[in-house]
């Protein structure tokens, strides 16, 4: 029996991390699985209708020679009720990396084949029992940074932004149902009134509206999945590094670190108050004649506009500086979302901030009084980016979905598509509209995988673990 692939293969592959544990598991799916799983699988008891599905029976992994390899549970699921459709079979072992590679190499000698990255979900995508988004949100599943990450992603692989995305696709379809039936009967084009015409504009508009909050909340939600880039910018020796240990050190959930000097960019991530964040330490901004400071000083400005919120710090007690006046034109001018920091508030005889603060954009609230060197003020730096991101400033609100770069540019795509269809609908012959409504329908069908190519469906693959 062949499955939608057009292959009849068996395919198996180690299904939880290498390394000792309690547990590991070997996973097999395919028409042959139960057969294998058989030749090597003695169970202690088989009971009447051995093996039933979704049953798990205890027993050893014997090889060639019956000498027994290790004392198993293992796990039979008839399709299609199963992850791929097809036949599962997972063998739940000790955990040990020779362990694990042994049974994998009995399971492979008795027929089954080596599982490519992420053939398990592709099997499942193909023998349709999740579409491609679904498929994709597996991997943000697994690769989450934190818990609304996860939330995001689990309630995309539940099949939400699916669902959002078919209802888009079938009123498009059933415009450009409309419209082509318009053009197949050009004599009925007179009759269209203009209320006629109004209430397809409506719907569309509405479409667009649709895509352009799917967009917005897919680069907010992707904030939860990779993290907040937060560059710390400001003259030299205004505090930066200092800052960014204040930071860590209040911090243990550390999970990256990338080494460097007061020339080079440094990065740490934290987790605050559940949202991944990526500080980004950087050299002072300056001008300058020295060649590596001036590499620095461009790394520093070039991290800004790469950045989702940048902390601008200004030294108390010297007050501000015209180098200081030039970075605030600059954090200005890349529109980025912005804390000023005003440091040394322990020395004597700081200046207020309303000496300091000379812009007409920079209110109140974008200002916060701190001493790194007293921990002043940490927290509540802490609380305002926090309540940047959950108030929606900096990204987005529970409904906030983690979509990847493919969904992104397509939604990008679909919507410059639905806009230029707008602009032309009531200046245009009405068939000239229906190539970007087409294109938008095609691009919305391909976040789903309803149109997709087999390159694209290698490509999404290989970026999973073999085994998933």
């Amino acid at each position: 029996m062949r499955n939608a692939l057009g292959d009849n293969s068996t395919i198996a592959a180690i299904s939880t991390p290498i390394g000792e544990g309690g547990i590991g598991i070997v996973r097999l799916s395919g028409h042959d699985a139960y057969a294998i799983a058989n030749k090597i699988f003695s169970p202690k008891r088989k009971g009447k209708s051995y093996p039933q599905s979704h049953r798990l029976y205890y027993g050893f992994i014997e090889d060639k020679n019956l000498e027994i390899v290790d004392e198993v549970m293992v796990s039979f699921m008839k399709a299609p009720a199963t992850y791929t459709r097809e036949d599962v079979v997972e063998i739940n072992c000790h955990s040990g990396i020779l362990m694990l590679k042994m049974i994998l190499e009995l399971v492979l000698q008795n027929g089954a084949r080596m599982a490519n990255a992420g053939e398990f979900t592709r099997r499942a995508f193909i023998n349709g029992r999740i579409d491609l988004s679904q498929a994709e949100s597996v991997l943000n599943l697994v690769t989450a940074r934190s818990e609304k990450a996860i939330k995001s992603a689990a309630r995309s692989v539940k099949g939400e932004l699916s669902g959002k995305i078919n209802v888009l696709r079938e009123q498009l379809i059933s415009i450009i149902a409309n419209i082509e039936a318009i053009i197949d009967f050009p004599e009925d084009i007179e009759d269209i009134n203009e209320e006629e015409m109004e209430e397809k504009v409506k719907e569309l508009t509405l479409i667009h509206q649709e895509v352009k909050h799917l967009y917005k909340n897919a680069e907010k939600g992707n904030i939860f999945q990779y993290g907040l880039r937060v560059s710390i910018v400001g003259k030299p020796n205004v505090g930066k590094s200092s800052l960014l240990n204040s930071l860590i050190n209040k911090q243990r959930s550390i999970v990256t670190e990338i080494p460097g000097t007061t020339r080079d960019l440094l990065e740490e991530q934290i987790n605050i108050q559940g949202v991944p964040v990526v500080f980004v330490d950087t050299a002072g901004i300056r001008k300058t004649e020295e060649p590596v400071e001036s590499i620095g000083v461009e790394y520093s400005k070039r991290a800004i506009e790469d950045s989702d919120m940048v902390l601008f710090l200004i030294d108390a007690f010297t007050g501000v500086e015209e180098e200081d006046k030039e970075i605030m034109n600059f954090i200005l001018e890349s529109k980025k979302e912005f804390l000023v920091l005003v440091n040394k508030i322990d020395l004597k005889d700081w200046k207020e901030e309303q000496e300091l603060i000379e812009y007409e954009k920079v209110s109140s609230e974008n200002i916060v009084k701190i001493s790194v060197k007293e921990k002043i003020g940490i927290e509540k730096v802490e609380e305002n980016i926090v309540s940047m991101v959950e108030g929606g400033t900096v990204t987005g609100r529970e409904d906030s979905m983690v979509l990847n770069v493919r969904h992104k540019e397509a939604l990008k795509e679909i919507k410059e598509h639905l806009n230029e269809a707008l602009r032309n609908i009531e200046t245009h012959p009405i068939d000239l509209i229906t190539s970007d409504l087409k294109m938008a329908e095609k691009r919305l069908g391909e976040i789903t995988g309803s149109y997709v190519s087999e390159d694209i469906l290698d490509h999404i693959f290989s970026n999973f673990c073999i085994g998933k």
